[in-house]
Protein backbone atom coordinates (compact mmCIF):
# COMPACT_ATOMS: atom_id res chain seq x y z
CA UNK A 1 0.00 0.00 0.00
CA UNK A 2 1.25 3.48 -0.81
CA UNK A 3 1.48 6.23 1.76
CA UNK A 4 -1.55 8.47 2.12
CA UNK A 5 -1.34 12.09 3.21
CA UNK A 6 -4.36 12.24 5.47
CA UNK A 7 -5.93 10.43 8.37
CA UNK A 8 -9.62 10.01 8.93
CA UNK A 9 -10.89 12.70 11.31
CA UNK A 10 -11.92 11.02 14.53
CA UNK A 11 -13.27 12.36 17.80
CA UNK A 12 -13.26 10.03 20.77
CA UNK A 13 -16.74 9.49 22.21
CA UNK A 14 -15.56 9.39 25.83
CA UNK A 15 -12.58 10.58 27.80
CA UNK A 16 -11.40 10.11 31.39
CA UNK A 17 -10.52 13.47 32.88
CA UNK A 18 -8.10 13.66 35.80
CA UNK A 19 -9.17 15.24 39.07
CA UNK A 20 -5.94 17.19 39.61
CA UNK A 21 -6.43 20.77 38.30
CA UNK A 22 -3.16 21.22 36.34
CA UNK A 23 -3.45 17.83 34.65
CA UNK A 24 -7.16 18.47 34.01
CA UNK A 25 -6.35 21.79 32.36
CA UNK A 26 -3.81 20.12 30.06
CA UNK A 27 -6.25 17.32 29.17
CA UNK A 28 -9.06 19.83 28.39
CA UNK A 29 -6.67 21.81 26.16
CA UNK A 30 -5.66 18.62 24.34
CA UNK A 31 -9.28 17.50 23.91
CA UNK A 32 -10.21 20.91 22.47
CA UNK A 33 -7.35 20.70 19.93
CA UNK A 34 -8.32 17.12 19.03
CA UNK A 35 -11.92 18.21 18.47
CA UNK A 36 -11.00 21.32 16.44
CA UNK A 37 -8.56 19.37 14.24
CA UNK A 38 -11.10 16.61 13.54
CA UNK A 39 -13.87 19.10 12.70
CA UNK A 40 -11.64 21.23 10.47
CA UNK A 41 -10.61 18.23 8.32
CA UNK A 42 -14.08 17.52 6.96
CA UNK A 43 -15.78 18.94 3.90
CA UNK A 44 -18.27 21.68 4.70
CA UNK A 45 -21.59 21.14 2.94
CA UNK A 46 -22.67 24.75 2.46
CA UNK A 47 -23.62 25.85 -1.05
CA UNK A 48 -24.53 29.55 -0.92
CA UNK A 49 -25.68 31.74 -3.82
CA UNK A 50 -24.85 35.22 -2.51
CA UNK A 51 -21.23 34.79 -1.39
CA UNK A 52 -18.50 32.14 -1.57
CA UNK A 53 -18.38 29.42 1.11
CA UNK A 54 -15.31 27.75 2.57
CA UNK A 55 -15.38 24.11 1.40
CA UNK A 56 -13.09 22.52 3.95
CA UNK A 57 -11.01 21.13 1.06
CA UNK A 58 -7.27 21.72 1.26
CA UNK A 59 -5.08 22.24 -1.81
CA UNK A 60 -1.28 22.01 -1.83
CA UNK A 61 -0.58 23.26 -5.36
CA UNK A 62 2.15 25.69 -4.26
CA UNK A 63 3.49 23.43 -1.51
CA UNK A 64 1.56 25.31 1.16
CA UNK A 65 -1.98 24.60 2.27
CA UNK A 66 -4.64 26.72 0.55
CA UNK A 67 -8.35 26.46 1.22
CA UNK A 68 -11.07 25.86 -1.33
CA UNK A 69 -14.02 28.17 -1.85
CA UNK A 70 -17.27 27.49 -3.71
CA UNK A 71 -20.34 29.32 -4.89
CA UNK A 72 -23.63 28.11 -6.31
CA UNK A 73 -25.30 29.82 -9.27
CA UNK A 74 -28.91 29.32 -10.37
CA UNK A 75 -29.39 28.29 -14.00
CA UNK A 76 -32.31 29.96 -15.81
CA UNK A 77 -34.48 28.31 -18.45
CA UNK A 78 -32.53 27.81 -21.71
CA UNK A 79 -34.08 26.68 -24.99
CA UNK A 80 -32.65 23.80 -27.02
CA UNK A 81 -29.96 25.09 -29.37
CA UNK A 82 -29.42 28.25 -27.30
CA UNK A 83 -26.78 29.54 -24.88
CA UNK A 84 -27.63 31.02 -21.49
CA UNK A 85 -25.33 33.15 -19.36
CA UNK A 86 -25.00 33.78 -15.65
CA UNK A 87 -23.02 36.78 -14.39
CA UNK A 88 -20.14 36.23 -11.97
CA UNK A 89 -18.27 38.94 -10.07
CA UNK A 90 -14.72 37.59 -10.38
CA UNK A 91 -12.81 35.04 -12.45
CA UNK A 92 -10.47 32.59 -10.68
CA UNK A 93 -7.93 30.55 -12.61
CA UNK A 94 -7.97 27.63 -12.65
CA UNK A 95 -11.24 26.43 -11.19
CA UNK A 96 -10.81 23.27 -9.14
CA UNK A 97 -14.32 22.10 -9.98
CA UNK A 98 -17.08 23.15 -12.36
CA UNK A 99 -20.21 21.05 -11.91
CA UNK A 100 -23.95 21.17 -11.59
CA UNK A 101 -27.25 19.66 -12.62
CA UNK A 102 -30.25 20.74 -14.62
CA UNK A 103 -33.84 19.71 -15.03
CA UNK A 104 -34.90 19.53 -18.66
CA UNK A 105 -38.38 19.27 -20.09
CA UNK A 106 -38.03 15.46 -19.91
CA UNK A 107 -35.38 14.48 -17.31
CA UNK A 108 -32.56 15.57 -14.99
CA UNK A 109 -28.93 15.73 -16.17
CA UNK A 110 -25.52 16.53 -14.79
CA UNK A 111 -23.64 19.38 -16.41
CA UNK A 112 -21.55 19.21 -18.36
CA UNK A 113 -23.59 16.51 -20.12
CA UNK A 114 -22.12 14.33 -22.86
CA UNK A 115 -24.75 12.61 -24.98
CA UNK A 116 -24.42 9.73 -27.42
CA UNK A 117 -26.97 11.56 -29.57
CA UNK A 118 -25.41 14.02 -31.99
CA UNK A 119 -25.73 17.68 -30.95
CA UNK A 120 -27.46 16.85 -27.64
CA UNK A 121 -24.64 17.82 -25.27
CA UNK A 122 -24.87 20.49 -22.59
CA UNK A 123 -21.66 22.47 -22.25
CA UNK A 124 -20.71 24.67 -19.31
CA UNK A 125 -17.72 26.99 -19.24
CA UNK A 126 -16.60 30.09 -17.39
CA UNK A 127 -15.73 33.00 -19.66
CA UNK A 128 -13.00 35.23 -18.22
CA UNK A 129 -13.55 37.99 -20.81
CA UNK A 130 -17.26 38.52 -20.09
CA UNK A 131 -17.31 37.32 -16.44
CA UNK A 132 -20.08 34.87 -17.18
CA UNK A 133 -20.89 31.20 -16.88
CA UNK A 134 -21.96 30.11 -20.37
CA UNK A 135 -24.26 27.11 -20.71
CA UNK A 136 -24.77 25.90 -24.27
CA UNK A 137 -27.59 23.45 -24.96
CA UNK A 138 -27.34 21.28 -28.06
CA UNK A 139 -30.14 21.60 -30.64
CA UNK A 140 -31.06 17.93 -30.16
CA UNK A 141 -31.17 18.27 -26.36
CA UNK A 142 -34.39 19.04 -24.50
CA UNK A 143 -34.72 22.59 -23.18
CA UNK A 144 -33.40 23.37 -19.71
CA UNK A 145 -36.13 24.30 -17.25
CA UNK A 146 -33.93 25.06 -14.22
CA UNK A 147 -30.77 23.99 -12.48
CA UNK A 148 -27.58 25.06 -10.77
CA UNK A 149 -23.84 25.37 -11.39
CA UNK A 150 -21.22 25.06 -8.66
CA UNK A 151 -17.84 26.75 -9.10
CA UNK A 152 -15.04 25.77 -6.72
CA UNK A 153 -11.66 27.47 -6.69
CA UNK A 154 -8.48 27.64 -4.68
CA UNK A 155 -8.37 30.70 -2.46
CA UNK A 156 -5.60 33.06 -3.57
CA UNK A 157 -4.98 34.10 0.05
Amino acid sequence: MTSIVNQTPYVRSSRDFPTEVVTLSQEVDKSYLDLANALNQRTIGIYATKNPSVTGNAFFVSGQKQQGLRQLYVVPAIAAGATGTIAITKYYSPYALISGAVTTSSDSRPIPYASVTANANIEVKVDSATLTIRISVGAASPAIVSGFVVLEWISPV
